[in-house]
């Protein structure tokens, strides 16, 4: 299991790297209201990029912008091909919160373990299936995000 959360893919298209990067500049910036997926985005340098949902980029907390996941890619060409490769995962405070979940299930499940109050077990059972849909959560918004990402450029999966 990746702690973080990451999933790396690839992706070979048939096109060349201007034009692939020139796609991404249309989508990155078109106004969020006139896209179906609502993508949103950045180039860090001529061959980097940064993908994110526009709902979940207008949360900010202390002026950092936050997303719950993110697409980080990179152009390159390779024999005749552009290749694609995406990193997905979920944003920072996604899986603070995640970690910070799980220790207090941990701190909790030993309390109960340790006492054996109906309470206690009670407080345990729930915050477990709260991690539980928390993790399927971050899951979903990762590979959503992705799929989003695809439908729009237009890449197929395998």
């Amino acid at each position: 299991m990746n702690l973080l959360f990451r999933a790396k893919y690839k992706y070979k298209l048939n096109e060349s790297p201007a034009q692939v990067k020139a796609e991404l500049e249309t989508l990155f910036l078109t106004p969020w209201h006139k896209t179906a997926p609502r993508l949103s985005g950045c180039f860090s340098d001529d061959h980097t990029f940064r993908v994110m949902s526009v709902l979940s980029s207008a949360v900010a907390y202390f002026g950092i912008l936050q997303s719950f996941a993110v697409l980080n890619g990179r152009i390159r060409a390779e024999e005749e091909r552009t290749v694609i490769r995406l990193t997905a995962r979920p944003g920072h405070f996604s899986l603070l919160f995640f970690y910070v979940l799980l220790v207090a299930v941990a701190l909790v499940a030993v309390k109960a373990w340790t006492t054996l109050t109906p309470e206690i077990i009670i407080l345990a059972a729930t915050l477990l299936l709260l991690l539980v849909s928390y993790y399927f959560i971050l899951r979903f918004s990762r590979n959503s995000l992705r799929r989003y990402f695809q439908r729009q450029m237009g890449i197929k999966s395998k």
